[in-house]
Formats: C-alpha cells, structure tokens, sequence
C-alpha cells in the first residue's frame, strides 16, 4: 500500500514539472457570441435547459420569430483560442409544436482548473411573441423575464429569479435566491424557495386568492386592500382575497421573508 501511494506521488510530481502536463495547463478564456432566428409559426411550448449562465426573455413584437441570442465563455489551452469553441454545444430541436434547447457542456472532470471563477457558462437572451409557453431550467444563474404575458414555469438552483410586469400563469422556484418582481395582473403564481426571499409588487388589476407561508421569516403586506385577511401585519403565515379572487398566488420560502406591496390605490374589492 506504502508503495502505490509513493508511486503516485512521484507521478504527480513529475506531472507538475512538465509544462506539457494537459491536466495542469493554463487555460484562457475564449467567447464566441452568436443568434438563432426560429420560426414561431404553429410553435406552442419553448424550453431552455442551461447548466451555469444567465437567462433573460422578453416580449417581441415579431410574431412570426423567436430570438435566441448568445454568449458562451470557455476556459481553453492556448492552442484552442484560435479554432472553433467544442467545450459548449447547444442542441436545439425545433422540428415539432416545441422548441427545445440543451446546453451541453465539456465534462468538469476532463481537466483540472487552477484558479477561481473559470467554469463555462452561456448567458441567454431570449426574444419571444405571445401565446407560445415557456419553460426555463438553469442550475448555476439568474432567471429574469420581462413584459410577458405567457405562462412561464422558471427553476434554477443557484440563482436569483426576476420579473417585470408579467400577467400570465408564473411557477417560480428556485432552492439558494430569491424571487421578486412586478405583476401587473396574473392567471395564478406559485413561487418556492428555500433560501431567499421572495417580494412582489401587485397592480390593481390582480385579483386572486393569495397565500403566503414562511418557516424562519416574516410575512409583510403594506399598501393592498386585502379582504378576509390573517390580521398581523407581521406574521408567517398570511391569506387574504384581493379584488374577486379570480386566480391564486401561493407563496413560500423556508428561510427568507415574504413582502406584498402595491399603489397607493389598490385593487378594488
């Protein structure tokens, strides 16, 4: 046994004294940015599946296309700056009613990285029309979506989820972030997180049946007529109606806080 691990030892001695040892060789960071243009014509469902890197959607007003732009980062040899970028693949398949692209990317363990923040990623910015549903799954990065009115499903892991001025169905969760935005009306929110917050300014126009649940945390309204409501302004579980109840909004994070706000004139009830 004493003797396998001296024999490794000098092994990886003499691995580290070779400038041409592949497993400890400087690498660079190489980017290659690009767009794809996809016909939206009878599309009903888009799906991103990205691994480390930022995702952003917004509303176009080009109803016939879907944007997809592009940034990959890549930590490479030397060698490799000048020829094509392989560390990251999308696989993108728009052959059906669906739209679906996998971010692939080169396997942690095919070298060893010396420094901090060189893993791969790809930031996405997504251009989309109306009435095509979105499904978004990241692992390590943000989540934000903009001036939308699509049903949206957003998960991540790591990574912070953002909304502004959204009025479709929204499920939201990601376990380490939080979650907020603006909603200016809303066909039902599901939002989970595990460590974070979570924080929505409400329009007038979002009628719905809200429930709000904390673990290690606090629940806090201020400026929204709630009728039928828990009566604290501070609690960990909180339920109240706005307008007709219409949709439903349920809330909940384990460790975190939960803030509902709105104008100064609130939905009607």
């Amino acid at each position: 046994m004493q003797k396998s691990i001296i024999y490794f030892v000098l092994i990886l001695t003499g691995c580290l004294t070779l400038s041409s040892c592949s497993l400890f060789s400087p690498r660079y960071e190489k980017i290659e940015k690009g767009e794809y243009r996809i016909s939206a014509n009878g599309k009903k469902r888009f799906t991103l599946n990205n691994i480390d890197g930022k995702i952003k959607i917004v509303r176009t007003t080009d109803a016939g296309v879907i944007i997809v732009r592009y940034e990959k980062v890549a930590h490479v040899k030397k060698r490799d700056l000048n020829t094509p970028l392989n560390e990251i693949k999308l696989n993108i398949d728009s052959s059906g009613a669906d739209v679906k692209i996998d971010t692939e990317m080169e396997s942690i363990n095919s070298h060893i990285r010396i420094g901090i923040g060189e893993s791969n990623k790809v930031d996405y910015e997504i251009f989309i029309p109306e009435g095509i549903e979105i499904n978004l799954n990241n692992t390590n990065g943000s989540i934000t979506a903009k001036e939308l009115d699509n049903n949206i499903k957003a998960s991540t892991v790591n990574g912070d989820i953002k909304l502004e001025k959204l009025s479709g169905k929204l499920e939201l969760e990601t376990t380490n972030g939080s979650i907020r935005g603006t909603i200016d009306s809303t066909k039902g929110i599901k939002a989970e997180t595990m460590n974070g917050s979570i924080k929505f300014s409400l329009g007038t126009k979002v009628s719905a049946t809200v429930k709000a649940d904390v673990m290690n945390g606090s629940v806090k309204t201020e400026g929204l007529n709630f009728k039928n409501s828990t009566d604290r302004k501070e609690r960990k579980y909180f339920h109240g109606t706005l307008g007709n109840g219409d949709a439903e909004i349920k809330l909940e994070t384990t460790n975190g806080s939960i803030r509902l706000t709105g104008d100064s004139e609130s939905t009607e009830i």
